[in-house]
Protein backbone atom coordinates (compact mmCIF):
# COMPACT_ATOMS: atom_id res chain seq x y z
CA UNK A 1 0.00 0.00 0.00
CA UNK A 2 1.45 3.12 -1.13
CA UNK A 3 2.13 6.11 0.96
CA UNK A 4 -0.91 9.06 1.67
CA UNK A 5 0.07 12.16 0.78
CA UNK A 6 -2.08 15.57 1.26
CA UNK A 7 -0.76 18.58 0.04
CA UNK A 8 -2.22 21.63 2.28
CA UNK A 9 -2.10 24.32 0.34
CA UNK A 10 -3.50 27.82 -0.42
CA UNK A 11 -2.22 30.30 -2.91
CA UNK A 12 -3.06 34.56 -2.76
CA UNK A 13 -3.73 35.67 -6.46
CA UNK A 14 -4.25 39.18 -8.11
CA UNK A 15 -7.58 38.43 -8.66
CA UNK A 16 -10.20 35.28 -9.26
CA UNK A 17 -9.48 34.16 -12.33
CA UNK A 18 -6.79 31.50 -12.81
CA UNK A 19 -6.26 32.71 -16.20
CA UNK A 20 -6.45 35.85 -16.46
CA UNK A 21 -4.96 36.48 -13.08
CA UNK A 22 -1.66 34.82 -11.22
CA UNK A 23 -0.55 33.50 -8.11
CA UNK A 24 1.88 36.09 -5.46
CA UNK A 25 2.32 33.30 -2.95
CA UNK A 26 2.23 29.46 -2.08
CA UNK A 27 2.38 28.16 0.23
CA UNK A 28 2.02 24.72 1.36
CA UNK A 29 2.80 21.89 3.98
CA UNK A 30 3.12 18.47 2.07
CA UNK A 31 2.28 15.41 4.74
CA UNK A 32 2.85 12.06 4.36
CA UNK A 33 0.55 9.67 6.36
CA UNK A 34 -0.68 12.71 8.29
CA UNK A 35 3.00 13.54 9.53
CA UNK A 36 4.82 16.41 7.81
CA UNK A 37 7.61 15.90 5.33
CA UNK A 38 8.17 19.73 4.26
CA UNK A 39 6.89 23.07 4.72
CA UNK A 40 7.27 25.79 2.24
CA UNK A 41 6.22 29.78 1.70
CA UNK A 42 6.76 30.86 -1.96
CA UNK A 43 6.66 34.93 -2.98
CA UNK A 44 6.25 34.73 -6.85
CA UNK A 45 6.08 37.56 -8.93
CA UNK A 46 2.78 37.69 -11.46
CA UNK A 47 3.41 36.98 -15.23
CA UNK A 48 1.07 39.85 -16.23
CA UNK A 49 1.27 42.90 -14.43
CA UNK A 50 -1.55 44.60 -16.19
CA UNK A 51 -3.79 41.92 -15.07
CA UNK A 52 -3.50 42.67 -10.72
CA UNK A 53 -6.94 43.76 -9.57
CA UNK A 54 -6.54 46.32 -7.11
CA UNK A 55 -9.42 44.95 -4.48
CA UNK A 56 -6.76 41.79 -4.49
CA UNK A 57 -3.95 43.70 -3.29
CA UNK A 58 -5.73 45.27 -0.94
CA UNK A 59 -6.86 41.80 0.44
CA UNK A 60 -3.49 40.45 0.01
CA UNK A 61 -2.12 43.57 1.54
CA UNK A 62 0.37 43.90 -0.66
CA UNK A 63 1.83 46.72 -3.35
CA UNK A 64 3.31 46.43 -6.67
CA UNK A 65 6.73 47.39 -5.86
CA UNK A 66 6.38 44.03 -3.19
CA UNK A 67 6.12 41.88 -6.45
CA UNK A 68 8.56 42.68 -8.20
CA UNK A 69 11.40 41.99 -5.43
CA UNK A 70 9.43 38.19 -5.32
CA UNK A 71 11.14 35.35 -7.51
CA UNK A 72 10.30 35.12 -11.29
CA UNK A 73 7.82 32.59 -11.84
CA UNK A 74 10.34 30.21 -13.46
CA UNK A 75 12.29 30.51 -10.15
CA UNK A 76 9.17 30.00 -8.31
CA UNK A 77 8.18 27.07 -10.44
CA UNK A 78 11.34 25.41 -9.73
CA UNK A 79 11.65 25.88 -6.24
CA UNK A 80 7.97 24.24 -6.06
CA UNK A 81 9.29 21.59 -8.14
CA UNK A 82 12.35 20.39 -5.80
CA UNK A 83 10.39 20.62 -2.72
CA UNK A 84 7.61 18.25 -4.01
CA UNK A 85 10.22 16.44 -5.74
CA UNK A 86 11.68 15.13 -2.28
CA UNK A 87 8.63 13.52 -1.55
CA UNK A 88 6.88 12.63 -4.77
CA UNK A 89 7.91 10.44 -7.72
CA UNK A 90 5.99 11.87 -10.65
CA UNK A 91 7.04 9.20 -12.68
CA UNK A 92 5.28 6.63 -10.33
CA UNK A 93 2.02 6.61 -11.38
CA UNK A 94 0.26 5.72 -8.37
CA UNK A 95 2.54 8.18 -6.39
CA UNK A 96 0.37 11.49 -6.34
CA UNK A 97 -0.73 13.97 -3.47
CA UNK A 98 -4.07 14.89 -2.31
CA UNK A 99 -4.85 18.92 -2.34
CA UNK A 100 -6.58 19.71 1.06
CA UNK A 101 -7.35 23.12 1.88
CA UNK A 102 -10.24 25.48 2.44
CA UNK A 103 -12.07 25.34 -0.75
CA UNK A 104 -8.97 23.86 -2.31
CA UNK A 105 -10.61 23.79 -6.08
CA UNK A 106 -9.62 27.65 -6.42
CA UNK A 107 -6.21 27.17 -5.34
CA UNK A 108 -5.60 23.67 -7.18
CA UNK A 109 -7.10 25.95 -10.22
CA UNK A 110 -4.52 28.80 -9.63
CA UNK A 111 -1.74 25.82 -9.15
CA UNK A 112 -2.80 24.12 -12.24
CA UNK A 113 -2.63 27.64 -14.10
CA UNK A 114 0.90 28.41 -12.76
CA UNK A 115 2.30 25.52 -14.21
CA UNK A 116 0.59 25.75 -17.78
CA UNK A 117 2.24 29.37 -17.66
CA UNK A 118 5.87 28.07 -17.08
CA UNK A 119 5.19 25.39 -19.63
CA UNK A 120 5.24 22.34 -17.79
CA UNK A 121 1.82 20.52 -18.68
CA UNK A 122 2.62 17.51 -15.50
CA UNK A 123 0.70 18.85 -13.29
CA UNK A 124 -1.11 15.54 -13.40
CA UNK A 125 2.01 14.06 -12.23
CA UNK A 126 2.16 15.01 -8.71
CA UNK A 127 -1.62 15.40 -8.24
CA UNK A 128 -4.32 14.09 -7.66
CA UNK A 129 -8.26 14.74 -9.07
CA UNK A 130 -9.44 14.51 -5.79
CA UNK A 131 -9.42 17.22 -3.25
CA UNK A 132 -9.84 17.20 1.07
CA UNK A 133 -11.89 20.42 0.96
CA UNK A 134 -11.79 21.76 4.70
CA UNK A 135 -15.52 23.63 3.78
CA UNK A 136 -17.38 20.49 3.22
CA UNK A 137 -16.14 19.07 6.07
CA UNK A 138 -17.55 21.65 8.31
CA UNK A 139 -20.83 21.71 6.66
CA UNK A 140 -20.87 18.18 7.66
CA UNK A 141 -20.24 19.26 11.31
CA UNK A 142 -22.49 22.04 11.23
CA UNK A 143 -25.48 19.60 9.75
CA UNK A 144 -24.95 16.57 12.45
CA UNK A 145 -24.83 19.94 14.89
CA UNK A 146 -21.57 19.42 16.44
CA UNK A 147 -20.13 23.16 15.50
CA UNK A 148 -22.11 26.21 14.50
CA UNK A 149 -21.21 28.14 11.31
CA UNK A 150 -23.32 30.87 11.54
CA UNK A 151 -21.56 34.20 11.48
CA UNK A 152 -23.03 37.18 13.06
CA UNK A 153 -25.60 38.16 10.42
CA UNK A 154 -27.44 34.49 11.36
CA UNK A 155 -26.27 33.52 8.06
CA UNK A 156 -23.89 29.74 7.55
CA UNK A 157 -20.24 30.59 6.70
CA UNK A 158 -17.48 28.29 5.47
CA UNK A 159 -14.98 31.07 5.92
CA UNK A 160 -11.72 30.16 7.19
CA UNK A 161 -12.40 32.30 10.03
CA UNK A 162 -15.78 31.33 10.95
CA UNK A 163 -14.64 27.29 10.74
CA UNK A 164 -11.39 28.12 13.35
CA UNK A 165 -13.86 29.91 15.46
CA UNK A 166 -16.49 27.46 15.46
CA UNK A 167 -13.84 24.97 16.57
CA UNK A 168 -12.34 27.62 19.16
CA UNK A 169 -9.46 28.73 17.50
CA UNK A 170 -8.32 32.01 16.08
CA UNK A 171 -7.38 33.01 12.23
CA UNK A 172 -4.01 35.08 13.01
CA UNK A 173 -3.53 37.10 9.69
CA UNK A 174 -6.06 36.53 7.02
CA UNK A 175 -4.79 35.87 3.67
CA UNK A 176 -1.13 35.54 4.69
CA UNK A 177 -1.28 31.80 3.24
CA UNK A 178 1.24 30.22 5.14
CA UNK A 179 -0.62 31.02 8.21
CA UNK A 180 -3.87 30.02 6.67
CA UNK A 181 -3.00 26.21 5.44
CA UNK A 182 -1.08 25.78 8.81
CA UNK A 183 -4.77 26.81 10.39
CA UNK A 184 -6.64 24.44 8.24
CA UNK A 185 -4.26 21.42 8.93
CA UNK A 186 -4.68 22.32 12.34
CA UNK A 187 -8.51 21.93 12.12
CA UNK A 188 -8.57 18.40 10.26
CA UNK A 189 -5.92 16.77 12.66
CA UNK A 190 -7.02 18.30 15.61
CA UNK A 191 -10.63 18.78 15.79
CA UNK A 192 -12.07 16.82 12.51
CA UNK A 193 -10.30 13.49 12.25
CA UNK A 194 -10.88 11.97 15.75
CA UNK A 195 -14.75 12.55 15.21
CA UNK A 196 -14.85 10.53 11.60
CA UNK A 197 -12.86 7.24 13.33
Amino acid sequence: MSDLKILWLDVETTGLDARRNDVIQIAGILDVNTIPGVEFNIFVQPFNYDNIEEEALRVNGRSIDELRHFLTPAQAHAELIDKLGGFINKYDRSDKAFIGGQNPSFDRDFLKEFFNKNEDKFFGSWFDYHIVDLCALSLVFHIKGIVDLTDGTGKISVKLSNVAHAFGLEQKEPHNALDDIRLTRRIFYEHMIDRFF
